[in-house]
């Protein structure tokens, strides 16, 4: 059996940390938002005695194809969890810029569990799938369903928002590298290990102006709490990010732990032009 998923980019309209859980982790407060850059994944599925996995990756951005994949990992993960031995190859077409906060790995896998549940028939509910997700990492539950989503906790707690306007994104690309250990090291380092807990942006007021479609408001209410200390030791990403704004774009942000910068424009043909101008992978997009 073949079949085709594709996997869905995130941005991170909202990104806070409110402070530290007792199991060490920090507690996320996130809005994210599929857009329709994506990889293609095409899975292969047979009966086998045993569970297997092989991976392909074409296209310009190249990962591992070991277990430390992501998608290898949620296929073995889904394998063992539904007590089906299958022979598994996955075709990876990657779009999706890599370790860019764009959640390229977490997308891959979440589609790897959407065809192996439906290989299987719907073998999983929606809540088991996002179990396995969250064991997974803390992007994943939400790439399983995608569109305009609020989630919190490690990532595993969702539920969903009124979906972005009809704006085009212009999303750039850094060729600068900073791992999630690295980005949180910094922020910790900015707010003092996080000995408080509160609140940082205006997590209320960025719901209401997309309840009302209200863009205006909507604009000045993105925010990222990685933002300033991961741009501070990525200065292409930063450069990038002022880029956009002298371009036209009516908002700018840094997705997740970056340094993928990205910005929002009323006007396509002024989105064409802006990630023409950038250049260096930059792509024009809109929310899915």
């Amino acid at each position: 059996m073949r079949i085709y998923e594709k996997a869905y980019a995130k941005l991170n309209l909202y990104l806070d940390v409110l402070g530290r859980r007792a199991d060490g982790f920090h507690s996320l407060r996130s809005v994210m938002q599929t857009v329709g850059l994506a990889d293609t994944l095409t899975v292969d599925v047979m009966a086998a005695g045993e569970p297997s996995v092989t991976l392909t990756v074409r296209g310009r951005y190249r990962v591992p194809v070991g277990e430390g994949n992501l998608a290898h990992r949620a296929a073995m993960l889904y394998m063992q969890k539904a007590a089906l031995p299958l022979r598994v190859h996955v075709t990876i077409d990657k779009r999706i810029p890599v370790a860019a906060g764009l959640g390229g790995g977490s997308a891959d896998a979440a589609a790897v569990l959407r065809a192996l549940n439906r290989a299987s028939g719907g073998r999983l509910g929606e809540g088991r799938l996002a179990e396995l997700g969250a064991a997974l990492g803390s992007d994943v539950p939400f790439c399983l369903f995608g569109h305009t989503r609020l989630c919190e906790g490690r990532g595993e707690v969702m539920r969903p928002l009124p979906a972005l306007p009809p704006l085009s994104v212009v999303i750039a690309p850094s060729s600068e590298r900073i791992s999630t250990r690295e980005a949180f090291a910094a922020l910790d380092l900015a707010h003092s290990g996080f000995s408080e807990t509160r609140e940082h942006g205006d997590l209320e007021g960025l719901v209401d102006a997309l309840s009302r479609r209200n863009t205006a408001d909507l604009t000045t209410k993105l925010y990222n709490i990685f933002e300033e200390p991961v741009l501070a030791l990525c200065p292409i990403a930063a450069e990038k990010r002022r880029r956009l704004a002298s371009l036209g774009a009516l908002a700018t942000l840094m997705s997740g732990s970056g340094p993928t910068v990205f910005g929002l424009f009323s006007d396509e043909t002024a989105a064409l032009a802006a990630a023409k101008a950038l250049g260096d992978g930059a792509v024009t997009t809109t929310a899915v």
